[in-house]
């Protein structure tokens, strides 16, 4: 009786684990659809006598909801959160007169509810647990392979649905709050979870991003720049992006001077780039949106000056001498 009183919780939060991160991750696209193209859902929100206004709103709410139920900390509260949300969205399709529309989010309201409830009788739930994204990551290979792709995967989708300026916005934010889980309270420490997350899931996924776009979408992103397409020079700069994006992903297993190399030649390489995007701005006035703008100024300027910035503050505050001698330090989480 009492085995069967302990296996009880331990089924319920493995309904959690293995429906929770798919349905974190779909509401994560649907919300970024919504804020990168409210258009396509305004007419929808007109028809239904709501304000084309709420569509970034509605979209801004389920991508939190998404994020917070695709980690594990997090999920049992957003999942309790989502069920009025869509037990709301069902209610009002059936005032308006089209209950057809309510069946998917009363669906989703049950599902969410399971979720939260298989949380709640596992214990798992916590009240505003600090995010800490980057966990100890597996060692065996296809553990660690498991991991990245899981990791990569997700940064990406979040990377689309946020903007690039605010994905790399919100990385010292997660690093900060992520150090205070583990009581990393000196200044040292801090600036060390902080430049791991800036070169994991920054560096790391910008790398691999860019592979995608320069490999698979050359034309479309030389487009987006303004300059000629057809030329194999693309698919050339995909595989150096490939190469410094998975030198980055290994800042998580790999410390010490590493992060040095890791961070220094894709900075020396984005500074250079943006240089050469404003030349061509200045030279021949060109505007289009991935030559000139504040997505060049933050990614090929701001961003490696700060990552520069905090590996020689860092060095200057002992981190890499006490490295030595102490081991991975913080970032052991």
């Amino acid at each position: 009786m009492k085995n069967e009183t302990r296996a009880a919780p331990a089924r319920t939060a493995r309904v959690g684990r293995a429906v929770g991160p798919l349905l974190g991750i779909a509401f994560i696209f649907l919300a970024g659809a919504k804020l990168n193209e409210p258009t396509r859902f305004a007419d929808s929100f007109e028809a239904w006598g709501l304000d084309p206004g709420l569509v970034p709103w509605t979209g801004a709410v389920e991508f939190l909801l998404g994020l917070g139920i695709f980690y594990h900390g997090t999920r049992t509260s957003a999942a309790a959160v989502l069920v009025p949300w869509m037990g709301g969205a069902a209610a009002f399709h059936v005032w308006a007169g089209d209950p057809a529309l309510a069946a998917l989010p009363l669906a989703i309201a049950m599902v969410a509810a399971g979720v939260a409830v298989s949380g709640f009788r596992a214990g798992l739930h916590r009240v505003l647990p600090m995010p800490a994204p980057l966990r100890n990551p597996p060692t065996t290979v296809t553990g660690a392979a498991g991991f990245l792709v899981s990791l990569v995967g997700v940064s990406f989708l979040l990377r689309w649905a946020m903007g690039g300026a605010v994905f790399w916005a919100s990385l010292p934010v997660l690093a900060l709050m992520h150090a205070r889980t583990v009581s990393a309270t000196s200044k040292r420490e801090r600036i060390e979870m902080v430049l791991l997350y800036l070169l994991v899931l920054g560096l790391g996924t910008a790398g691999l991003w860019s592979f995608v776009g320069h490999y698979f979408m050359s034309d479309q992103v030389a487009g987006s720049i303004g300059w000629a397409t057809g030329s194999p020079f693309q698919r050339e700069l995909a595989f150096y992006h490939l190469g410094m994006g998975v030198v980055a992903l290994l800042c998580i297993w790999i410390r010490d001077r590493y992060w040095i190399a890791a961070a220094v030649t894709p900075a020396l390489f984005a500074m250079g780039a943006g240089v050469v995007h404003l030349q061509d701005f200045v030279s021949r006035g060109n505007t289009a949106p991935a030559n000139w703008g504040a997505s060049v100024l933050i990614g090929n300027l701001v961003i490696p000056v700060v990552i520069l910035g905090l590996l020689a503050w860092y060095s200057r505050l002992g981190g890499w001498k006490l490295e030595r001698t102490a081991g991975a330090g913080v970032a052991r989480f």
